[in-house]
């Protein structure tokens, strides 16, 4: 199973990605967090193989989690993270792309994008 946490502070769009993400074959969506705190715990709790995460968030950001989950030196599986925002600029793009972000999603279009890239690396995992 691909292992999934969600980091998004709008609860319409959590479960609409929970939605649209667990109806993809061999993945399960693990958890939901809405702030900066929670999410760090629910990554250390699931050790999720990815993270869809937004960037504004209802206390802290998305950048802190990026930047913590880079400074992490501890041995052992590092969440992938895809971040899922309407800050989609190409400052901030490459800002998250040089934090560790693996890949960048515009919500306004790129749903179907998002869920293309999860479908991959669920059967990358599970051909």
């Amino acid at each position: 199973m691909y292992t999934i946490l969600l980091v998004e502070d709008s609860p319409l769009i959590q479960a609409h990605l929970h939605t649209a993400l667990s109806d993809i074959e061999h993945t399960k969506v693990v958890g939901v967090a809405a702030c900066e705190q929670t999410a760090l715990r629910a990554i250390e709790a699931h050790n999720p193989e990815l993270t869809v995460l937004d960037l504004q968030l209802e206390s802290g950001s998305g950048f802190g989690i990026l930047k913590r989950l880079g400074a992490d030196t501890r041995p052992r599986p590092v969440t992938r993270v895809v971040v899922f925002s309407n800050h989609a600029n190409n400052v901030i793009k490459h800002r998250c792309l040089a934090l560790g972000a693996h890949a960048f999603f515009d919500k306004s279009f790129q749903l179907d994008d998002l869920v293309q890239f999860v479908r991959q690396q669920a059967h990358t995992k599970h051909p």
